[in-house]
């Protein structure tokens, strides 16, 4: 899935799973181009609607690193989350679209 305009692409093979009380995402490596580059940084968030509360990880891995491990409080063990991505380029200039990843029971 590539968005070109104007926006930050969106990561491609994005995938989510769940061990030890923490969510990993991992996505496939993509060429550079205007609006895909490896320094653009990532914004996790994963939604408890059990618990109404969000956990937010914003800017702090680049798209070449292909995986980010979030670390999800222990009372969300057993339930079941929603998993957002987005990037942003490193400047902060160009934001891309949020993209639903999934539903995931934390394991």
């Amino acid at each position: 899935m590539v968005y070109s305009r104007g926006h930050v692409v969106t990561p491609d093979g994005i995938q989510i799973s769940s061990a030890e009380g923490k969510i990993t995402f991992t996505w496939l490596p993509q060429k550079q181009s205007t609006y895909c580059q490896f320094t653009d940084l990532a914004s996790f968030l994963v939604y408890n609607p059990e618990k109404e509360r969000a956990v937010i990880s914003q800017g702090k891995v680049n798209r070449y690193a292909q995986n980010f491990v979030m670390q999800m409080p222990a009372d969300h063990l057993g339930d079941t989350v929603h998993c957002y991505i987005s990037f942003a380029s490193a400047n902060g200039k160009l934001q891309g679209d949020s993209l639903y990843v999934g539903e995931i029971t934390v394991g």
